[in-house]
This record gives C-alpha cells, structure tokens and sequence, in this order.
C-alpha cells in the first residue's frame, strides 16, 4: 500500500461518519466507524462473511432507498447516473436497530478510479422527511420550507404539479420568484414582524395564477433556522364566490375560510412547541458532542424524544387533513364521534389560553346527517366561547362544558358573561358580530343555525346564564328511530 492510500485511510479511520472506498466492484476498505457500528470487529472479519456493504441493506420501499443491484448494474453505478438525487440506506446496528443513513458519493482521483462513500446517520432527518412527504401530495393544502434568504428548500410536490415546475431540484428558486412586487412586500412585512396571522397573496409563475391563503412562522430543521408556511389553494372558493347564484352558497364559503384560517392558527400553535423541542434537543446533543460527552445511552434517548415529536406533529397533520376533506355526505353517527376530531383539533391552543373542555354523556343518541357539516357547527362555537373568555383577562377558572342531555340535545354552555339582552335577537342574522372590526364575519352563528336547519331537521338556540351562555343543538332524532325500528322489522 502506497503512502497516499494509508494518509487517506487514517484520514477516513478520523471520522464519525461511515465510509467506505471502492473500485465500482468490490470493497476496498471500510473506516473504523463502521465497525463501532456494527457486529464486526475489523475489515478482515467482515471480508470473511462479506463482499458487500450492501448486503447488509434493509430492503425498503421507494426509489431513494438504495438496493444492491439494478437493471444497469450494482449500486455504484446507479449512484454514478444519479448523481443529484437524494439516496438513502438502512443497515441495523448491533443491536438490531434500523438507522437510516443518507449517501453521499464521490470520486476520489481520475488516477486511482476510486469512488468514496460516506453513509451519515440521519434518523432524525429521514423522520423530518417523512413528515414533509406526508403533506407534500395534498392536494388543495399546500406546504414550503425556506431558509433565512427566501430560497425555498422544499414544497409540495402537488404545488409543484399545479405549476408545471420539473426542475426544481436542479434550481433554486426563491419565495420572490412567485410573488409581484406588491405580494412580496405584503410577505416581507409579515416575516419582518413575526405575524403568523393568515394573509392572501396569488402565486404567479409562467401562465398560471393561484390565489392562496398563506401562514407562516418560523422554526429550526436540523439545526437551521427556516421559514415555514401553509398554503391554501383558493381557486375554488373564488370561482364559487363568482358564480354563486344564492347567497347563502358565497356565505358559506366565506364562514369556511375563516375556519380555515383558525385551522391554520391550530397547525401553527401545535407545531411551535414540538419544533421548539426537537431543536433544544437536536443542539443539546451537538454541543455535546462537540465537547467528547455525549453518551451512547443519551444519544439513543435524544434520537426516541426526536422521533416521538415529529409523529406528534404527524398527527396534528392527519387531523388536519381528514377535516379539511369534509363533506357532506349523509351518515348515522353517535354524536360523541364528532369530539375525538374537535378535540384533537382545539385542546393544545384551549390548554394555552388556560381554557378547560369538561365533556359529559347523560345520554348517547345517534345523528342522522353530515358529520362534517356538525363538526363545523361544534368548532364554531368552542372558537366563540374560547374568544368571549380571552377578553375575560382576569378569570382563572374557565371552563366550557359539553352536554349530552336527555332530551336528546347537545348544549356548549361557557361563563364568560353571556350576550346582552339588547342583541340577543341579532345574534344568528348574517354579518352581525358582537365582536371587534376585523375580528369576525358574522356568518359563524348564522350558518351554524342554518346548518342545523337544514342537515339536521333541527335548530340552533341560545339562552342567556347568569353571567354565561348556552347553545342548545336540537335534532330531528324521531324520523331516525322510526326508520331503525322499520329496518329492523323487515
């Protein structure tokens, strides 16, 4: 061996990364952080079970996950046609542990026609991934991450689909490159200032135009501070508003987006404390590191912790979606149902304005009707009674009870010092609001009340408390019992 192959050897034998030096065919050496890694004590063993580093790969499913062999050939030389795409591995630890490790490639030197590959452990990375796959395709609700100087990392892969964009991995594109001069302003101020409040601007790119309601805040991702936003796609919305022919079809669309705009306050408040979390740990164990003291056990437990995180924002993201699909499909459902959704939904952003859900069933009845349509009607009213405490600055005790009474109703019943006698009357006409200019549509009340009128053959009532209010939700449950005892009879 040749003193330039033992530098490089003892180079590679320094580093925390596993890698490995081959031919195209066959393994040349492998450094000692593979063998801290794995079962095998040194090159010499492993070459005794092994020609391959990738016979140790965990088979799993998608085209960046590489496989030992391909059409073309092994592993190396599909890394060498793909030399921009993203690849990853799966080998199991020692102790059995599935670690996913991301693949970098590169050619050594044109004189020795040798290839290094380092393969970094990126468990916490793969998890981040999976999250942002897991919204990418969404169609209608769109997601992006850029860094500090407006360069978008990722987006949608649907949005992408809807511009007509293919060579996004291969150019950069900036948040400006898809705003007019008067969107971008709109943008920066609301980077500048913080505000995670929902604004709309359209997205312009080649001869497509798409209106959007955008949210954004900022978080870190493997230690790199970004700028997150959600997207809502308002094409739809606009047309109807267009060619709405009944008002109460533009009314509706528009009590829809505001609840939409409390979803995204909902997704943002949610993801903000495990993000915060993830990058606390993430630093903590670099730092660590950094200084010789972080332990294999600690290690580990801060990967768990990572993990655990990011499937709770997973599932603040499911929740999103199956409410974002509603319909109004007609279904007999117990009405408790509707909660597990609600509830996922509220009880992060409740717990912080110090706000309680005290839920109790005197009686469990079915519902015939849109399950979606009810969950509307239920969050509008929580939204209502959450925003009449926030003005109760100085209350430490608040609480907004749910009932199931026994005649068959639902009653959302808070103490937050209920509705004036003086509009009492006013409260379920469209465009009335007892709330601040700006701060409410007035279609929440009137398109609940209409909602339970007319997919539910029911009503919407309020009855003034001492010092609170009630919403009482009624059904038409008789009609149902009639034909449940008819089905049963034949």
């Amino acid at each position: 061996m040749d003193k330039y192959a033992q530098k490089l050897r003892a180079i590679m034998d320094l580093q925390d990364d596993i890698i490995l030096t081959t031919d195209g065919e066959h393994l040349e050496y492998v450094n000692k952080a593979f063998f801290k890694f794995s079962k095998f004590k040194n090159f010499e063993e492993f070459k005794n079970f092994h020609e391959c580093v990738c016979e140790l790969f965990v088979q799993k499913e998608g085209d960046n996950y590489l496989k030992p062999t391909y059409d073309e050939g092994n592993w190396i030389s599909h890394l060498r046609k793909n030399p921009n795409k993203e690849f990853f591995v799966v080998i199991k630890s020692f102790k059995g542990i599935d670690t996913f490790f991301k693949v970098n490639f590169k050619k050594i030197d044109n004189v020795s026609k040798s290839y290094m590959i380092s393969l970094h452990d990126a468990t916490s990375y793969k998890e981040n991934l999976d999250l942002i796959h897991l919204i990418s395709n969404i169609k209608g609700v769109y997601f992006s991450l850029a860094n500090m100087y407006g360069e978008i990392i990722k987006i949608s892969q649907s949005l992408l689909e809807v511009l007509q964009i293919e060579d996004f991995t291969e150019k950069k594109y900036a948040i400006s490159d898809f705003l007019n001069e008067e969107d971008k302003k709109l943008t920066m101020q609301h980077i500048a200032s913080n505000d995670s409040s929902p604004y709309e601007v359209t997205i312009r790119y080649g001869e497509h135009v798409i209106p959007i309601m955008v949210q954004g805040y900022f978080g870190v991702m493997n230690n790199i501070p970004i700028r997150i936003a959600v997207l809502i796609d308002l094409r739809e919305l606009k047309q109807l508003q267009v060619e709405a022919k009944q008002r109460d079809i533009v009314l509706f669309q528009q009590a829809k987006m505001a609840q939409m705009g409390e979803m995204i306050n909902m997704i943002a408040h949610q993801w903000r404390q495990p993000l915060s979390a993830i990058s606390a740990a993430s630093i903590k164990a670099v730092m660590k590191k950094q200084l010789g003291q972080l332990k294999e056990k600690e290690f580990y437990k801060t990967q768990n912790f990572i993990q655990e995180q990011c499937q709770k924002m997973s599932k603040v993201i499911n929740t999103f979606m199956e409410y974002s699909k509603a319909t109004q499909k007609t279904e007999i459902f117990l009405f408790s149902d509707i909660f597990n959704v609600i509830l996922d939904l509220v009880n992060v952003q409740f717990n912080a304005h110090n706000i309680k859900i005290d839920i109790k069933y005197e009686n469990l009845f079915k519902i015939k009707g849109s399950k979606d349509m009810l969950e509307q009607v239920v969050l509008n009213l929580l939204m209502n009674a959450r925003d009449a405490y926030n003005e109760k600055k100085e209350m430490k005790e608040k609480i907004i009870y749910i009932r199931a009474d026994k005649n068959e109703t639902i009653e959302i019943i808070d103490f937050a010092g209920g509705i004036s006698d003086t509009i009492c009357e006013k409260i379920f006409m469209p465009y009335f609001t007892t709330k601040e200019q700006g701060q409410g549509t007035g279609l929440g009340l009137y398109m609940s009340k209409r909602i339970m009128q007319e997919h539910f053959k029911g009503d919407l009532l309020y009855e003034k408390l001492e010092n609170g209010s009630k919403f009482i939700l009624g059904f038409d449950t008789k009609a149902l019992k009639q034909g449940v005892y008819d089905d049963n009879r034949r």
